[in-house]
This record gives C-alpha cells, structure tokens and sequence, in this order.
C-alpha cells in the first residue's frame, strides 16, 4: 500500500505510465483487429486474443485513474490526509493543487473514474478496431468459422451468418466457400438461401449441378429460396445424383411452385413433365410419391390429371393417405371433368377411412407440410367444393339427405349445395 501511495505522488511517472499504456494499446489494435477480422479460423483464437488485450485495457484504465485522481485530489489523495487542507510544511509545492476542498476523495468516487475511463477506452479502440473486441465480436467469430477448414466449424459460422442479412462480408465468405471444393460447402448454400443472396445464384447453380448428393441438395433448396428459375433445371439435372437427397428436388420446387414471376411457361411445362416422368416410372417410394404428388398441385400443371384420376379410379389397390394426396391435388388443378369423377370416388369409398397429416423434411430439416388431418369423405367434398362443377348440385343435394353419412359431412354437402344452386339458378335449396 505504501508503494502504491508512492506512485500515487509521482505525476511524471504516472504520466509517462499511462502514455506508454495508451502507445502500447494504439500499437496493437490495428494489427489485433486485422487478424481477428482477416485471418483467425477459430472463435476461441478470437476469443483469447481479445480477453488479452482486454486486460491490456484494464491496466491502462487503471494506471489513468491514478493520474487523473493525483490531479484532481493532490498528492495526499492516498495518504490520509483529507483533499483541501492545508499543504503539511516542507511539502513539495512544485505544482498548484486543484482546488476540490468540497469534494472528497472517496473509494466509490476512485471506482466511478476508473469505470468511466475503462468505458471510453473500450468504445473508442472497439471503433478503430471495426467492431473486433465488442460491437461486432460475433460477426467476427462467424467470420472465422467460415475461414476454418473442416465442415463442423464452416457449419456453425453459415448458421451464424443467417442472421447478418445483407452483411456483404458473409456474402464474399460464403461465396468463397460454395465455390472452391472443400467441407461444408452444403452448409453455406443452405445459408446463402435463407439469406436470399441473390448475388450467389450463379455458384449455387453450378454446385447443384457438380457438388455431391449434399451439396447438390443444398443448393437446389437455396435456388428455390432465392427464386431463380434456373431451379428446374438444376433439379432435373441433379435428380439422378441426389441418392438419400432425392425429396430436396421435389420440395424445392413445391416451394416455388407456380410463381410466374420465377418460373417461365416452358420451366412449369418442364417440372411439370419431370415430375410425371418420375412418378410414372414406379421408382418412387410411398414419401417419394405422396411429396411429387404434393409438387403436381403446387405446381398447377394439367400434365399430372391423367395418372392422378387414373389413381383415383383404382382405389382399391391405393392406400388412403395416397388416395388423400391424389384429391388435394385434384381439387386444385382438376378441370371440370374431374368432378363426376370425385362423385363416383365418394360413392364407393370407405367412409371410415381417415386422411392424416403428412409432414416432409428437406436437407435444412425444415419441416413441409403435405397434407392436414381430415376423413376422407370430408376431404372429397372439400375438393368437389374447390372444383365448383355444377353438375355437382343434385349429387351435394342426394349426399345431404343420407342418413347412413355424419352428421358434419351431410351439413358439409348442404352448404356446398347451397352454393352450386346460385350458379345453376335453382330455387329449391331446402334440404
């Protein structure tokens, strides 16, 4: 404690104390900060690197408050005796003291000054520094992840850089690493997609048409985010390739779906026809082919109402929730003559029969939902209904009045009755 009162006496040398403190800090930041920014591959190198310079400010905000406490109180500010009295005799009176007789030096006081030094000293090298040691530390340390070489670190730093939309340094970063082969190049097209980094949509082609069945499925989901029309055929190029991957092609392009503004006439008519090709070929499993019927009805396309009424007539040898898909995507892209088809379905289908929900996964593990809970009779009328035939008007009526359907599916037949008798004018709606 004496030696620290000593010090505390000694303006020249705390002067030159905090002057080197500050030189040393100013010295180190740029070349700190450019590593941090340019060259670390570890969040934890980051890390370290900044709890240490840190310390270096601590030390410096410290050594400063003894100058600035030397100067506000005296010299005798650590030595018992009380700020304004008188100077004892045969005390140095080699410097004026500042008056501050009606302030004491306190502990709080001392602990306020350093707070507040240490405060300007972090904000103002945080700012030469860009950011590296508090403001921006986290898109730094996501920075590095993406500098680093294996796929668990690049993955963390891609998940990370979801959140700097817009932030032109991950878009260079996560370019760098979507085209150059290397790991966790799947992890980054999945970032670039969720980011909408429109600028990348060439790379992100291109891996989709030579990355392996990861990188091919990333991509093609990053495509459809994004909403390049060179999606569809990406997706017919990399189906073949895309082993375990193969449902990314489908719901990348149930995402789009029929959006005229990223599709072309020629690109719907060419998905369209990919995804009849494929459910034709019988190759798909049951998931498979309840997702490619999902990709029909978002898409729109007639080319599917072949094979989807030739379905439906062969009930008998389709399980129910294939049978659930078959009708939401008819009931969408039917034309009229798809109604007395759907009439006849519900007259020998097995009314007990219920739809269930159906969920799919892409590569991101984002989850797609197919199809909702539902009966089955329910479901068919709901379809009968999105149609709008009105030949459909006298079998609503007839399906209304069976005693032997529940209640909820008769009233169901009622109302779309009800609706149907505007369009073909008739006046008996009582049922």
């Amino acid at each position: 404690m004496n030696r620290l009162k000593d010090w505390a006496q000694r303006l020249p040398l705390l002067l030159v104390l905090t002057l080197c403190g500050t030189g040393l800090a100013m010295a180190l930041i740029f070349p700190l900060s450019h590593h941090i920014r340019e060259v670390s591959v570890s969040a934890a190198d980051n890390f370290a690197k900044t709890a240490w310079f840190m310390g270096l400010l601590v030390a410096a905000a410290a050594v400063q408050t003894l100058l600035v406490s030397r100067l506000l109180w005296g010299p005798n500010v650590w030595g018992g005796v009380p700020a304004g009295t008188a100077t004892p005799e045969g005390a140095s009176t080699d410097e004026p003291p500042i008056s501050l007789g009606h302030l004491k030096a306190t502990g709080s006081k001392i602990v306020f000054i350093f707070l507040a030094l240490l405060l300007v000293l972090v904000v103002v090298f945080d700012a030469l520094g860009q950011g590296a040691l508090v403001f921006r530390m986290r898109k730094w340390a996501a920075m590095a992840e993406l500098r680093a070489t294996d796929a668990a670190t690049r993955r963390s730093g891609a998940e990370t850089s979801v959140y700097f939309t817009g932030d032109e340094d991950f878009t260079r970063a996560l370019g760098r690493i979507i085209e150059q082969p290397g790991a966790g190049r799947e992890w980054a097209a999945l970032a670039a997609g969720a980011r909408i980094d429109s600028v990348l949509a060439d790379a992100l082609e291109t891996l989709a048409f030579t990355g392996n069945a990861e990188e091919r499925a990333a991509a093609l989901g990053a495509l459809a985010r994004i909403g390049d029309g060179r999606l569809v055929r990406a997706a017919i190029s990399a189906w073949p390739h895309l082993d375990a991957h193969r449902s990314d092609a489908l719901l990348s392009l149930a995402l789009v779906g029929k959006n005229m503004r990223v599709f072309s006439p020629q690109d719907l008519a060419d998905a369209g026809q990919f995804v009849v090709d494929v459910i034709e070929s019988g190759e798909l499993e049951r998931d498979l082919l309840h997702q490619a019927i999902f990709v029909l009805n978002r898409l729109e396309t007639p080319l599917g109402l072949p094979w989807l009424e030739a379905h439906l007539e062969a009930d008998t040898e389709t399980d129910v929730q294939t049978l659930c898909m078959v009708l939401g995507a008819l009931g969408n892209i039917g034309a009229a003559d798809s109604s007395p088809k759907m009439i006849a379905f519900f007259d020998r289908h097995n009314r007990e029969a219920a739809c269930e929900e159906a969920v799919a996964f892409d590569f991101s593990k984002k989850q797609v939902l197919l199809s909702t809970n539902a009966s089955l009779a329910a479901r068919t009328l709901a379809e009968i209904a999105r149609i709008g035939d009105t030949r459909a008007y006298p079998h609503m009526r007839r399906i209304s009045q069976d005693a032997t359907l529940p209640e909820s599916v008769r009233a169901m037949a009622a109302e779309i009755a009800a609706q149907l008798s505007t369009r073909v004018g008739a006046t008996d709606t009582s049922l």
